[in-house]
């Protein structure tokens, strides 16, 4: 098939943008959208898309890499888009509109507050002030007020003609788009648009400040809130996933579901129940670098603080959670924004990437090896009271104790793949040699390739131990009915 090429005995597909792309420069700041498609180190677009099928079987590779060229495809429309239209705004017009109409208000309510209740100076008094009674502003009170607003008007105005909004207007634009669960990229062009539009607000409330400092009466404008953003929240989609569907749907497992949902509730403690159409790499990142300051196991004491609180306090003492456990929880995080995708809540927007794709990458010498057993290993592990004397803890599932490292020990299986076997499971070919079927075809059933799909035999010292459904050999049926976890 195109685009399939075999390497190092596996299969990977590689997909050569054209001409009008490859090696473009891009527009700053890019959406994630395309950033598959970028080469960060040189700000360009890459000149191929390469991605490793994770298979050595010819027809699972052909399946598996039609996703890939449906993405590579959609990469470049959306690449060709921006060469074409450049970046966009991160926020809809209506959007900064509402944000900067809030900014104005907030003000003339302040001035509103201020002027009704007024501070009680008197500096013909020794000590400059007495006790205020709260109705309204002393002479001087409106005297040095006056100068303020004076001053005020004056720099802002200096700012406008000038057209570069100063410092303090970044940080009350950075204030205002935090409290709305916005968070843009540092070269978005809304920072720009933002700043001189608040600014611009600013000397509008001076000016209605003004008037009423000469008796006029100028009204506070009421705030009219944007449209919220398209889609449904976090806690929602998460929802959604863990009950899998109708009747006959596949569902997670109440460990994965119970997981995802301590990942939830983590994020939504940071964040707030953000709409899943706001939620960025921005959040995705930021979400990873404060789960990584955690200790790998919360002290009792710990336990109950929301992750705002837990970052404050002093954790140096306890041994920092891996990076493998921080990929885990993105992992789930971004397996229901993928479920969302895939239901449709994301078609409204320009483009989209998943916001929690952004896990550590993971040094060599720290990744957890899977070693086989030593000798000496599994002389303990069989010399154990549930091999000698027929123990049964019901921590080990009654006979899934006995029966689960034998056949791990047996057939090379991994131990999800033995746990979730049911009886139909062990059957017997026509030539009459029985092996044990490993889909992911069953209820709660799952497998962790496409390629993991196999027939494995039943290895002799199985048959001997009494595995099979004969006269000769009962069948086990405690263990195989019993799905361990």
């Amino acid at each position: 098939m195109k685009y399939v090429q075999r390497r190092a005995n596996r299969f990977e597909f590689r997909f050569p943008f054209p001409d009008d792309i490859a090696g473009k420069l891009v527009p700053v700041p890019w959406p994630d959208g395309v950033a598959p498609a970028v080469n960060t180190k040189c700000g360009r677009f890459k000149t191929e898309l390469v991605r490793s099928l994770g298979t050595n079987d010819v027809k699972a590779a052909e399946r598996s890499v039609l996703l890939h060229i449906a993405e590579a495809h959609a990469l470049v429309d959306l690449a060709r888009a921006l060469l074409a239209r450049g970046p966009a705004s991160s926020l809809r017009n209506d959007e900064v509109a509402s944000a900067v109409q809030s900014f104005e208000a907030a003000i003339l309510r302040g001035d509103e507050t201020l002027r009704t209740v007024g501070i009680g100076l008197n500096l013909r008094r020794p000590g400059g002030s007495k006790r205020h009674d709260g109705l309204g502003m002393t002479d001087d009170d409106l005297s040095l007020y006056q100068k303020l607003i004076e001053y005020l008007d004056k720099d802002v105005r200096s700012q406008l003609a000038r057209m570069r909004p100063g410092d303090q207007v970044g940080f009350i634009v950075n204030k205002a788009m935090h409290e709305r669960g916005v968070v843009l990229h540092p070269d978005d062009p809304a920072w720009r648009q933002l700043e001189v539009e608040f600014l611009k607000a600013q000397r509008r409330a001076i000016d209605g400040i003004k008037q009423r400092l000469a008796g006029e009466e100028v009204p506070t404008p009421r705030v009219e809130e944007s449209p919220s953003r398209p889609g449904v929240t976090l806690r929602q989609v998460f929802e959604r996933w863990a009950n899998g569907g109708g009747r006959g749907a596949r569902k997670p497992s109440e460990g994965a579901i119970n997981e995802a949902r301590r990942s939830v509730d983590r994020f939504v403690e940071l964040y707030d129940d953000l709409p899943i159409s706001v939620i960025t790499k921005a959040h995705g990142r930021a979400f990873r670098d404060a789960l990584a300051q955690l200790p790998a196991r919360l002290p009792d004491n710990f336990r109950r603080l929301p992750l705002p609180d837990l970052l404050k306090c002093d954790l140096n003492r306890y041994p920092r959670r891996s990076a493998q456990t921080v990929n885990k929880t993105l992992a789930l995080l971004g397996g229901i924004l993928a479920r969302a995708d895939k239901d449709g809540y994301f078609e409204v927007l320009a483009s989209w990437s998943n916001p929690f794709h952004v896990g550590f990458e993971i040094a060599l010498s720290e990744r957890e090896p899977y070693e086989p057993f030593s000798a000496d290993e599994l002389r303990k592990l069989f010399a154990s009271p549930v091999f000698v004397h027929g123990t049964r803890p019901l921590g080990g599932r009654g006979e899934a104790a006995y029966w689960l490292p034998l056949i791990a020990l047996y057939s090379g299986a991994r131990r999800t793949e033995i746990a979730q076997l049911r009886i139909r499971d062990l059957r017997q070919g026509e030539n009459g040699i029985w092996f044990f079927d490993f889909t992911d075809e069953g209820h709660e059933q799952s497998l962790k390739t496409a390629s993991s799909v196999r027939s494995v035999p039943v290895h002799r010292e199985l048959i001997r131990l009494g595995l099979l459904p004969s006269k000769n050999f009962p069948l086990v049926s405690t263990y195989l009915q019993t799905r361990v976890s």
